[in-house]
């Protein structure tokens, strides 16, 4: 098959309202334009003039290539009805007039990748108004017109006698054909499996459940059920109109919607036996017509394409809880539009009279068409803020050089349950504006200040500190907020359920910690006996300011949401405040480095609402500054009061955060 290529991008851009229609550059015709999109949500096929078939990318709706097909006889011809096989991608495409029989013609089968005729369908009693595949691809359903029924052919049962050799065709038809792309010199034909003809209109809408069953609507009112094997299980009237325009089954095969031509209404009925479940509320089309119909991915949303009465436009319409729920229009859109297709990965395709194709509705994320989240969380916050000094160092008296590094470090604990509330919002189709505020909710549960000085060159004697301290750690205030910006820029659905997106962000975060210590024991490598020192012996207080860059990989698998991040720092800035309240000296530093963040996300979701997940994100920084010094007070053993000083500084720090999430989409 075609091969995939994606260019990572890292960029923000100015993000399209929400319910703004995105549009490709590629024209797709006019009022007459029919297309089909693959189970899989990788192609997308239209023909905008009855006479070409353009195939493009579906996700970066990008052209891939186009078959031209030449006159066949002498009447006009067109393609009324186009359908992708999701597992060997042969297109049909059916709908022409044939010379000499009015209104019908042969479906014509091409393979999607090489453009080339791989097979036809001969010449059928009416002309072809609907093509689905089965989800498997073996079978290929046909409505026709002129109440000629529904043909169904298995289109795995191809064998060397069910081949048509092009030399066997009219000298007409023939080189009409050998005008397509590198044609087959055999044509193949699908096996005719079953015929009703027991129709009263036009078919006007068809659609094969996961379980095998075929649904069909016609244009006499009438719904009909078929099993896997094609017998008619049930025929059943509509209840809002009198005449069906499209049909669609619900993911989980539960429930049907029906969509009406001469009336504004839509039918929701059982998929196991056809009887009226509800409707959506289309008061508002009072008087026009809802002409086509689709589930999202999901089965939450419901999408219709309703027309005002007396108005010369459609409005692509979408009702959330499957329907239930008030009417929400997306966008105002030229008629007519003859049929929607919903995307696995949120959103519908739909073509018309603008002559473009249009996605609508696109969500870029793994949860597909929500407007944003909202979280709280318990965080248990564990790591360490530790500074070190040591090297060039000047003091007020005039002195200066270069000592050891180090000759002190401070590790702080960070030990501590936060609270933390978030949300996310939708820009437009690509972006996301996300945030997050978290305090500790407790102090230090465990963990010692580690006070270690040297007074003997560590390279030289051992990194061992000469004299060590430990005191009881409290943090008092703790302050953890984020905020960032994301797009992204690439989706892929690459099995039922299951997708992947990528993108990229930038944001800032800010961190702001201050501890207490208390009841200092300390001792020496010199000596065996322990100094005691109760009560409040320090505080310290540190902030970090961290701009950020980061690239995103969101996965869907079934219920479940999974994320990873990654994300740097080139300039990050933090600051510092020590207090010795033993030797009366305070301490404050400004310091300039970088940072690396890491983060790992996992959610289920309960309903398509509510979700609960585990979070794993993993901060590294490193900075380095210049501390400057005074005394402040009179202290035993320490310099006179006003004495300043200036020695190099570093701050570092790895924070690992774990935390449970609950929240709610909306």
């Amino acid at each position: 098959m075609l091969k995939k290529s994606f260019f990572l991008l890292f960029l923000f851009v100015c993000l399209a309202p929400f319910s703004s229609v995105a549009a490709t550059n590629q024209q797709a015709g006019n009022s007459g334009s029919v297309f089909a999109a693959d189970a899989n949500s990788q192609y997308l096929v239209v023909s905008s003039d009855g006479k070409s078939i353009d195939i493009f990318n579906l996700q970066s709706q990008k052209l891939l290539r186009t078959i031209k097909l030449p006159p066949l006889g002498t009447e006009e011809a067109g393609i009324n009805a186009l359908a992708i096989n999701p597992e060997s991608y042969i297109i049909a495409a059916g709908g022409w007039t044939h010379k000499g029989i009015s209104k019908a013609g042969p479906i014509y089968l091409f393979d999607l990748e090489a453009a080339r005729l791989f097979g036809r369908i001969p010449v059928l009693p009416a002309a072809v108004t609907k093509l689905i595949y089965s989800k498997d691809g073996n079978i290929l359903a046909v409505g026709l017109a002129q109440k000629k029924g529904l043909h169904i052919y298995k289109m795995h049962e191809l064998t060397i006698s069910t081949v048509y050799n092009i030399t066997e065709l009219h000298n007409e038809e023939k080189i009409a054909l050998q005008k397509f792309n590198n044609p087959e010199e055999t044509l193949i034909i699908p096996n005719l499996l079953t015929i009703d003809k027991n129709y009263d209109g036009d078919i006007t809408g068809l659609d094969f459940g996961n379980n095998g069953r075929l649904v069909v609507c016609s244009d006499d009112g009438m719904i009909r059920l078929y099993d896997n094997q094609f017998n008619l299980l049930k025929k059943s009237p509509t209840k809002n109109g009198a005449k069906p325009g499209s049909i669609s089954f619900s993911p989980d095969n539960s429930m049907i919607a029906v969509s009406f031509t001469d009336t504004a209404a839509i039918d929701v009925i059982s998929a196991a036996d056809l009887a009226y479940l509800y409707s959506p509320d289309t008061k508002d089309f009072a008087g026009g017509s809802m002409s086509a119909v689709a589930w999202s991915a999901d089965g939450q949303l419901l999408y219709s394409s309703g027309k005002y009465k007396g108005f010369g436009y459609s409005t692509i319409c979408r009702w959330k809880d499957s329907g239930k729920a008030s009417c929400g229009t997306l966008s105002n859109v030229n008629e007519p539009v003859k049929d929607l297709t919903a995307l696995k990965g949120g959103g519908v395709f739909y073509t018309d009279s603008s002559s473009r194709i249009n996605m609508l509705d696109k969500r870029f994320g793994t949860v597909a068409n929500e407007r944003g989240s909202i979280w709280v969380a318990a965080d248990h916050k564990y790591g360490d803020v530790t500074y070190t000094i040591g090297g060039n160092y000047g003091d007020s008296n005039g002195d200066s050089g270069s000592i050891y590094f180090p000759i002190s470090r401070l590790k702080w604990p960070v030990n501590a349950f936060f609270g933390e509330i978030g949300g996310e919002i939708h820009l437009g189709k690509r972006g996301e504006l996300r945030g997050s505020l978290a305090r500790n909710i407790t102090n230090t549960l465990y963990g010692k200040v580690e006070d270690s000085d040297w007074l003997f060159d560590p390279s030289i004697y051992g990194n061992r500190a000469d004299i060590s301290s430990e005191s009881e750690s409290n943090l008092m205030v703790g302050y953890v907020a984020d905020a960032s910006v994301r797009y992204w820029f690439s989706e892929r659905q690459y099995k039922d359920n299951k997708s992947y997106t990528l993108g990229a962000g930038v944001g800032f975060t800010y961190q702001n910690y201050s501890w207490e210590a208390s009841h200092l024991d300390q001792w020496s490598s010199l000596s065996p006996d322990h100094i005691y020192y109760a009560g409040l012996v320090g505080t310290y207080k540190a902030s970090i300011y961290m701009p950020y860059a980061e690239l995103v990989i969101k996965s869907k698998i079934s219920n479940f949401d999974l994320t990873g991040s990654i994300g740097g720092s080139p300039y990050t800035w933090a600051s510092d405040e020590d207090y010795h309240l033993l030797r009366k000296k305070l301490m404050k530093t400004d310091a300039h480095g970088y940072a690396v963040k890491l983060g790992l996300e996992a959610n289920y979701n309960f309903t398509r609402n509510w979700f609960a997940g585990l979070r794993f994100n993993l901060l590294y920084f490193y900075t380095e500054g210049t501390q400057k010094g005074v005394q402040y007070a009179t202290a035993p053993s320490e310099p006179p009061v006003g004495y300043q000083w200036e020695i190099e500084h570093r701050i570092e720090s790895v924070q690992l955060d774990t935390m449970l999430t609950v929240g709610f989409r909306f």
